[in-house]
């Protein structure tokens, strides 16, 4: 472990440390990450260096800002930076990347559960069964189609968008219009996440212990990896194929190298055995590894 990104972590009275709640990367490399509860501590979102880990900075409280989140997303051109802003809410902060101002306010009717922001800045919330999409402060689609609450977003290549839902189905959408274009299927409980590797495939995890692997060209389904015990929670992909995935089951995260049907091996540390919630897990730049210590809210890298 070449360093850990300590300094999110905040106390409770207790004296137990505030968990993460989300954590995404910027296209400049900075991590940033929320604390996971609304307990009046703390700031809510904070950044970090990708390269040495050191701690930046707190984003700027949004006028309505509680505390907490377990939704965040980094992107668009300018690294903007977006997060609900009350536990549970459908109002969404807005802040720069370069400093941390608040920006903007956007609202949903219920609970923010998911984000994911197109090349072009424009960003996609799924609220219940419903993902909307704002571009630059605006209004511009409504998505209907999952039969449940949509859980993951995630941008794929060819202006294509994807949804993970309690359905148990991922779908396809046109970035542009938002037309339905295909629904993957082959999950048997619900999809918790997804991710989209450099060369489109799309990598999802699921209640149903499975990650799965699916071709960013017809949606076939290419691998099922089979390995935990217990919901995967979370997944992420480097630059080389090389899949991570992680779960609430065994203080652990499971690494398949690029084809691999079998785990390659996995990562775990001192205190990790503590895990009440699975760890979260993003890729950075230089294919680093983020990943949330659900223990003490420490964040490490590989």
């Amino acid at each position: 472990v070449p360093h850990k990104l300590i300094g999110d972590r905040v106390e409770y009275n207790n004296n137990t440390s505030e968990e993460v709640g989300a954590l995404a990367v910027g296209t400049d490399g900075t991590v940033y990450s929320t604390n996971a509860f609304g307990n009046g501590i703390g700031n809510g979102t904070h950044a970090w260096s990708g390269t040495d880990g050191s701690y930046l900075r707190a984003l700027d409280r949004n006028p309505i800002f509680g505390f907490g989140s377990s939704v965040l997303a980094v992107g668009g051109p300018d690294n903007t930076v977006y997060a609900p802003c009350i536990v549970g809410s459908g109002s969404i902060g807005v802040w720069s990347g370069t400093d941390g101002r608040c920006l903007d306010t956007l609202h949903t009717p219920s609970k923010v559960r998911a984000l994911a922001i197109a090349v072009d800045g424009t960003v996609f919330v799924s609220s219940h069964t419903v993902i909307r999409a704002w571009s630059k402060g605006e209004h511009v689609l409504t998505i209907l189609g999952h039969a449940d609450i949509v859980v993951a977003l995630a941008i794929g290549t060819q202006g294509r968008l994807y949804s993970g839902s309690d359905d148990t189905t991922i779908r396809v959408w046109s970035i542009a219009d938002g037309t339905h274009l295909a629904t993957l299927a082959g999950h048997t409980l619900p999809v918790r996440a997804l991710a989209v590797g450099a060369d489109g495939t799309l990598h999802s995890g699921s209640a149903d212990t499975t990650a799965r692997v699916w071709s960013g060209d017809d949606g076939g389904l290419l691998l099922t990896l089979w390995g935990h015990t217990q919901p995967v929670a979370s997944v992420a992909v480097d630059s080389r194929g090389t899949i991570f995935s992680a779960s609430a089951e065994s203080a652990t995260i499971r690494v398949w190298c690029s084809g691999a049907r079998t785990t390659s091996y996995v990562l775990s540390w001192v205190g990790f055995d503590q895990v009440v919630y699975p760890p979260l897990l993003v890729v950075g730049r230089d294919d680093k590894l983020f990943a949330t210590r659900p223990a003490d809210g420490a964040l490490m890298v590989w």
